[in-house]
């Protein structure tokens, strides 16, 4: 490794030619394309003042005209461009029309790495072409309790699938030359309480199931995001054990950690902890400028944030003048078709009835049905292309023409007549908040219904269009005695009392949502109400709705009616899972429960579409027999349910996540672990999340972990399992062509103290009727390895272990065992690799496979940077080192492994 590189060469040579005869008109070198990335980071660095440094690490409120969510403005004096980063994951969320694409759950569930590298590619182009280098995506936090609202938008609840797909996502993004920002770092779990709780996790859990995710998809990625929430007492965004330790210099992360939106709770703690960019409207690194200057702060730390931001800028292409891809949003479309297909699961199909050939009639019902299920609620929701925006309904009716439709139960409830209400009266405020001395006050003559849509308009003379509040009061009285479901419907914020109680809660920034209640009313008895609404911008609307019991009624007798007299029926149901708040419970909202129930009694040839964001209970299962989850399927949902129903495209994901009975049968089931106390959750299930406690605990699923069927069947066999691999073979031994997922379980020493089994490995092959193939999946020392809380540390366990080979975490088709020798994996270590010539360097002008390697006077720059991964390898600016064909040092594929111990010249990077 001492030997001296050809750029150092090249270097003396090149600057004794500048010295003699300087280009007239030359280009500076950090604008220069064919220089090392680093050179062009170091020639940029040397030429900022302190206060521009410090500008780099500010995101700003983007200026009139930017459609931005994330804006740090730039510096015309060096051509440095402004940066702009804008939502995902699931699509380019920036207001403006864009591609749809399933929630993050669907893309999990397909179990597929080509096709979650694709999504990532074409997220990619559309972020490039909007003008943004950074995209907010992905999400890898594990879901721990089943109704937390932000479920939809991960990868489940195993950590070696987040890490896998969610890494795969992020060499799509990239591969579009745009950062891809990993969130939300970390153990953030649920929504309730997210910015002010403390998540209480152990290390060794944290490290076992709530970081692998963040250190798989990091590894290459450009960019990282800290949660809201605390860990163990620290705010995430000023946790030095998590930012500066172990992802900086454990990991070797050498991208940019921004906060979350307002994250931010420091200045100089946070800095030195190891955020690089505060975003989100707080302005605590505006004193780092200034501390620098009066010794608070020292100026290395502040060089080492700009220097994380321009090597993201640089890699993003920020000063090279890319050009803007052009988008084909109907060949996008065509992807996310085919995406939504190949997530959606196939839970029961007891019948055969699935794949559906041509019914003579058929009879669809459900609220979703004639609803574009876009995506869960918050930063996530995109809007999609009007023609590229397909409802179940208008699919189904394009393929099986003649269908008859009937709600059965509407998403959102009717407005309550103005018939029903009296006394109706609205005071209006300046602010989101409805007190203070109003602004106006407007009182109803009887008759009027309280439901609104003002789009962008001030909703009355002397009220901003923006930024108002209002409180509604009257009375309202029943027609009838029964069960109503009362409801607010808002963009953005609202909420019910009746008599003095809150009864709805839908208050926070959203677009429009709907929030119900049930209450038992009697006929004739007035019920005085209020109704609250803030409108925070954009466009505003409001209602005030309920479902009669009449009307609740006829409702399902009409699809029960339709259903008895269809060969086949469709019932689509779902839920409206949303950022900022989770579930109340994890039963389908309003009547759905009892539409399903109806359905399938009145007719056996019924198919349970399921439109959710995660689990849900199904008091119905018993009669159900063909069940189908299509998550949130974004734009194409419909035509991908088409595909799916009718064979042209097959079902094949899995469940990402464990679906329980109900929610006192989760591993998560006191007060303490959620919502917490005081809103702080304390992780006491420890490693017990998801399948991995009902595992343990021989606590039935409704349905596993890995679960999911398709329309042919497979068998496994010829299991030979080694310490570092394990091969079967897999045969299609149905009658249509279809894909199995088989997935590879390891079970510890029983003194491990570890779940039994533990996914590992997986793989999905699509084999022909008949056909067979030979499947390998490599396993590593990590996969055999537990924290050691006293050494800080991974080691392996010596003894036998029991390798498991199935179609789900319950359906377990081959099993053996290997034995492993204990041993320790070394943390990573970060530092200088230092020989008799100098530090080794990346000479090339990227990070590309193949770049050479040598030796280049030690400056502290990132190519200089080598991290030792526990997994082996020895990586540098996102690739590994490696030897070429001649034996020369290059970066490359991620796949050679070290002693790196033999290095007796390594040099640690100092501790802050």
């Amino acid at each position: 490794m001492g030997r001296t590189n050809r750029i150092a060469a090249t270097a003396v040579l090149l600057a004794s030619t500048l010295m003699a005869a300087p280009p007239a008109q030359a280009d500076p070198l950090w604008l220069q394309q064919d220089q090392p990335l680093e050179q062009r980071v170091n020639a940029l660095m040397e030429q900022l003042t302190i206060e521009e440094e410090a500008t780099l690490l500010r995101g700003v409120f983007q200026p009139p005209g930017e459609r931005v969510v994330g804006y740090v403005a730039g510096i015309p004096r060096l051509n440095i461009p402004p940066l702009r980063l804008t939502d995902g994951p699931a699509g380019v969320r920036d207001g403006a029309e864009a591609t749809a694409f399933p929630a993050p759950v669907a893309l999990a569930a397909s179990f597929d790495r080509g096709l979650n590298a694709e999504a990532g590619a074409v997220m990619g182009r559309e972020t490039k072409a909007r003008g943004y280098q950074v995209l907010y995506a992905p999400m890898v936090n594990i879901v721990r309790v089943p109704q937390a609202g932000r479920n939809f938008e991960t990868y489940g609840e195993d950590p070696h699938l987040a890490g896998v797909l969610g890494a795969s996502f992020v060499e799509g993004v990239q591969s579009q030359k745009v950062a891809a920002q990993v969130k939300h770092y970390a153990a953030n779990n649920q929504e309730n309480f997210r910015q002010t709780g403390s998540s209480t996790v152990d290390e060794r859990t944290l490290r076992e199931i709530y970081l692998p995710a963040f250190a798989a998809t990091t590894r290459n990625a450009w960019s990282a995001m800290c949660a809201y929430n605390k860990v163990n007492g620290q705010f995430a965004c000023e946790n030095f054990p998590l930012l500066g330790d172990v992802l900086k210099d454990q990991w070797g992360f050498d991208g940019v950690v921004g906060s979350d939106y307002p994250a931010t709770k420091s200045g100089l703690p946070s800095a030195l902890a190891g955020l690089d960019q505060e975003f989100g409207g707080s302005n605590f690194f505006a004193e780092l400028a200034p501390a620098v200057r009066d010794g608070r702060l020292a100026k290395s730390v502040l060089d080492e944030h700009a220097r994380r931001v321009l090597r993201m800028m640089f890699r993003a292409g920020s000063f090279d003048g890319d050009p803007r891809p052009a988008i084909d949003p109907a060949a996008h479309a065509a992807v996310v078709r085919k995406q939504a297909a190949a997530g959606a699961v196939l839970l029961k199909n007891e019948r055969n009835l699935l794949p559906l050939n041509a019914p003579r009639s058929i009879a669809v019902s459900g609220g979703y049905a004639d609803h574009l299920h876009r995506g869960g609620g918050g930063s996530s929701e995109v809007e999609p292309y009007p023609a590229h925006a397909v409802k179940p309904l208008d699919a189904l009716r394009a393929h099986y023409p003649g269908l008859t439709y009937s709600a059965g139960s509407p998403i959102i409830p009717t407005a309550v007549p103005g018939s029903a209400i009296t006394g109706l009266r609205a005071d209006f405020y300046s602010g989101t908040t409805p007190s203070g001395t109003p602004l106006r006050t407007v009182s109803y003559p009887d008759g009027n219904a309280l439901d609104f849509n003002w789009d962008t308009s001030a909703p009355e003379s002397g009220v901003p269009a923006d930024g108002w509040s209002a409180r509604w009061s009257g009375t309202f009285t029943a027609p009838g005695t029964g069960l109503y479901e009362l409801a607010t419907t808002s963009d953005d914020g609202s909420r019910l009392h009746v008599d003095g109680q809150l009864v709805v809660d839908n208050w926070g920034d959203h677009a429009v949502k709907t929030r119900r209640k049930r209450l038992t009313l009697q006929a004739g008895v007035p019920h005085q109400f209020q109704v609250e609404y803030y409108d925070a911008g954009g466009k505003a609307e409001l209602r005030f709705g309920w479902s009669t019991p009449a009307a609740h009624d006829q409702l399902v007798q009409e699809a029960v009616a339709a259903a008895r007299n269809a060969e086949v029926a469709v019932v689509i149901v779902g839920d409206e899972a949303t950022e900022g708040e989770d579930r109340a419970s994890i039963d389908l909202p309003g009547s759905q429960d009892e539409l399903v129930a109806a359905v399938t009694a009145a007719n056996p040839n019924t198919i349970v579409v399921l439109e959710t964001g995660g689990p849900v209970t199904m008091p119905w299962i018993s009669s159900a027999h063909t069940v189908l989850e299509a998550w949130y399927p974004g734009e194409q949902g419909g035509n991908a349910l088409v595909d799916v129903l009718s064979g042209a495209a097959e079902p094949s994901g899995r469940l990402p996540v464990t679906f329980p009975v109900n929610l006192a049968s989760t591993p998560v089931r006191t007060p303490a672990q959620y919502p917490g106390v005081d809103g702080n959750p304390d992780y006491s299930e420890r490693l017990q999340v998801g399948y991995r406690w009902y595992d343990a605990s021989g606590t039935p699923p409704l349905f596993p972990f890995g679960h999911g069927l398709g329309y042919t069947t497979f068998s496994y066999s010829g299991l030979v399992p080694t310490a570092s691999s394990v091969s079967f073979d897999v045969r299609n031994t149905g009658s249509r062509t279809g894909s199995a997922v088989p997935q590879v379980y390891v079970g510890y020493p029983s003194a491990a103290g570890e779940p039994p089994r533990q996914l590992r490995g997986f793989s999905k092959v699509t084999l022909a009727p008949g056909e067979s193939r030979r499947v390998t999946v490599e396993l590593d020392r990590q996969a055999f390895a537990v924290w050691d809380a006293e050494d800080h540390a991974f080691h392996v366990p010596g003894g036998e272990y029991t390798i498991s080979v199935g179609s789900s975490s319950r359906d377990i088709r081959l099993t053996g065992t290997v034995a492993q020798q204990a041993s320790r994996i070394p943390n990573g270590a970060t530092g200088e690799i230092v020989g008799e010539d100098g530090c080794l360097d990346v000479e090339g002008a990227n990070d590309a496979v193949g770049t050479p390697v040598g030796t280049w006077t030690c400056n502290g720059t990132g190519a200089q940077r080598w991290t030792a991964g526990p997994d082996g390898t020895i990586r540098a600016l996102g690739r590994c080192l490696a030897l070429d064909g001649a034996g020369a040092p290059v970066l490359g594929e991620c796949t050679t492994r070290w002693d790196w111990t033999w290095c007796r010249c390594w040099r640690p990077r100092p501790t802050r």
